[in-house]
C-alpha cells in the first residue's frame, strides 16, 4: 500500500545508541506501559521526507518516553550510528489508535515573526535538546539560524495560518547575517 507523505505522524526520535548489539534509544510520546507491543513496523525518516519501515524487533521500556529498541537489520553500532538523531514515524490512523500522551503543534513550514511584527523566516525543522526546544529557521536572505522556542517567548501562534511570532533575543539574527 502507498502512503503519502501527509497519512505520517512523528512518535518520537532515535537519540543515540545502546550498547554494540545495534540497540537504539527511542523518546517517543506514546501513552501505555507497553506501546510497542502493538506496533511491528515503524517508520524511519532517512532522508527529508523519506518514510523506510523497519520491523521492531524487541523493545525495552525505561520510562514514560523512554525506550530501547532493536529494529530489523540494525545489528551492530555503526549501523545504529547512522539512523541515530532520526525522526521516527507511524501511520497516521496507528498513531491515532495509539493515544499519544501529549499532542504538540509542529512549527516545520510556519513563518516566523518576531516582537516587532518583522518577518524573520520560515521554521525548516524543530530540534528537541534537553529541556530546550529550537527552531531551525531558513532567514529571509537564505541562511540558517537557531531560535529557541521557549514558551515565555512566544507571543502568538496562528495554526490556521502557519505563523509564528516570538520574542527574538536581541541580536541573535545579527549573528546569522
Amino acid at each position: 500500500m502507498y502512503q503519502t507523505i501527509e497519512s505520517f505522524s512523528q512518535i518520537g526520535r532515535l537519540s543515540s545508541t545502546h550498547g554494540l548489539d545495534g540497540s537504539i534509544a527511542l523518546v517517543h510520546r506514546l501513552k501505555g506501559k507497553k506501546p510497542f507491543q502493538q506496533l511491528p513496523f515503524v517508520f524511519i525518516e532517512l532522508r527529508n521526507k523519506s518514510y523506510i519501515p523497519f520491523r521492531v524487533t524487541s523493545a525495552r521500556v525505561l520510562s514514560e518516553m523512554d525506550a530501547i529498541i532493536r529494529l530489523e537489520g540494525i545489528d551492530t553500532i555503526e549501523q545504529a550510528k547512522r539512523i541515530a538523531g532520526k525522526n521516527v514515524f507511524l501511520p497516521s490512523g496507528e498513531y491515532d489508535r495509539l493515544q499519544p500522551a501529549e499532542q504538540t503543534l509542529d512549527f516545520k513550514g510556519f513563518v516566523l515573526y518576531d516582537q516587532y511584527d518583522k518577518r524573520t523566516g520560515v521554521v525548516d525543522s524543530v530540534i528537541e535538546y534537553p529541556g530546550q526546544l529550537m527552531a531551525n529557521v531558513i532567514l529571509v536572505n537564505g541562511n540558517e539560524a537557531l531560535v529557541p522556542i521557549v514558551e515565555q517567548h512566544i507571543i502568538n501562534i496562528d495554526a490556521r495560518k502557519k505563523e509564528l511570532t516570538l520574542h527574538i533575543p536581541d541580536g541573535l539574527i545579527d549573528i546569522y547575517l
